[in-house]
């Protein structure tokens, strides 16, 4: 009875685990049945998306350090040398005025520039530095005032240099000599605050005079022994009595030296008027550079007034 029921025990649990198996895979059957078949676009989806898994992990990869090379800053201008804005290539002694600075209370700084390309800069003020300073040869500066300086340039050109003093020298084709004048009055006095020095320079037998801000009622004897022949004079064409200028006195040092051009420095336009008028000078023009040489100053046969703008 035993071995009966022990048969039926082993018998039911067989056909339990066979039933269980049975309905394991019925199930999974109807499973397979029931799920949709992915379409073609998703399909495509996921393989793009899988596609550019890759992709994306480089991208979001760090990317190794490239080389810079090291930024070179601009250098100062003022470390700059200008060589080509006063080239002379004519063959003749050219005259610019040389300022950025270009109205009545200014228009001081002259540069001339010999044949063979020897620069002065008289006076100058506020210089133009766009590329850089300009070269120069020779500097002189009339007196201490600010409008007759320009402090960077002064402190970097390596030109021959001559502040307001009885001076003599020579650079390259050109000579200078300095003589001592008065500012505001007839006292004359170097080395003071009221000192006035008048420059002369000699360029390819042109003799030149920058009068500054001579403030004389006339030149005297010495100082007309000094000039000698002047052919081409700059000097004050102002009335402006406050700062020591007067149009008697312009007048009367043009008639002194009698120069075959003369160019106004600080000038207002009525003195000028005045003062060409009192001259009987007629031959009055405006240019930006004046070129010429000993050949046009010995044609000229009276006294022309010339600006330089």
């Amino acid at each position: 009875m035993s071995a009966i029921k022990g048969e039926i025990n082993v018998k039911f649990k067989n056909g339990l685990l066979l039933s269980l198996l049975l309905l394991a895979v019925l199930g999974i059957q109807a499973c397979s049945k029931t799920k949709p078949a992915a379409s073609p676009d998703v399909g495509a989806t996921t393989a793009v998306t899988a596609s550019s898994a890759p992709t994306t992990a480089i991208n979001s990869a760090t990317p190794a350090p490239t080389e810079m090379p090291t930024p070179v800053p601009e250098p100062d201008q003022l470390d700059i040398v200008d060589t080509t804005s006063l080239v002379n290539t004519t063959g003749k002694t050219i005259f610019k005025n040389y300022s950025n600075s270009k109205g009545e209370e200014a228009h001081t700084t002259v540069a001339i520039v010999s044949s063979k390309g020897t620069v002065i800069l008289a006076d100058p003020y506020d210089l133009p530095k766009k590329k850089g300073i300009p070269q120069a040869d020779i500097v002189t500066s009339s007196h201490g005032h600010a409008d007759h300086h320009d402090n960077a340039f002064e402190g970097r050109t390596t030109a021959r240099m001559s502040n307001n003093m009885e001076d003599s020298f020579t650079v390259k084709d050109v000579s200078a000599k300095g003589i001592v004048g008065s500012h505001r009055d007839n006292v004359i006095e170097e080395y003071s605050e009221n000192s006035n020095t008048i420059y002369v320079f000699e360029v390819d037998g042109i003799r030149i005079a920058h009068t500054g801000d001579l403030g004389q009622d006339e030149l005297t004897p010495e100082q007309l022994k000094k000039l000698g022949k002047i052919d081409i004079l700059f000097t004050r064409f102002s009335n402006k009595t406050d700062y020591g200028a007067s149009a008697q006195q312009s007048i009367t040092v043009i008639t002194q030296l009698k120069p075959k051009i003369v160019l106004p420095t600080h000038y207002e336009l009525d003195t000028v008027d005045l003062i060409l008028k009192e001259l009987n000078i007629t031959d009055r023009s405006e240019t930006e550079t004046l070129t010429l040489d000993l050949k046009d100053i010995q044609a000229i046969k009276e006294t022309k007034y010339i600006f330089l703008t």
